[in-house]
């Protein structure tokens, strides 16, 4: 949970400083913080076993 917020706050201040009017930079850095979540979600599930 914390690495999507980081994704989301981080794509956030990147948007607001260059003053983009569509957020796609928080589009892109949540979208990839949460395949990097869910991978690593998956991993942890896959070692436990």
């Amino acid at each position: 949970m914390a690495l999507i917020l980081l994704g989301v706050f981080g794509g956030y201040k990147i948007d607001r400083h260059f003053e983009h009017e569509q957020n796609w930079v928080t589009a892109i850095t949540t979208l990839l913080a949460t395949a990097f979540a869910l991978y690593y979600l998956f991993k942890q599930l896959t070692q436990q076993r």
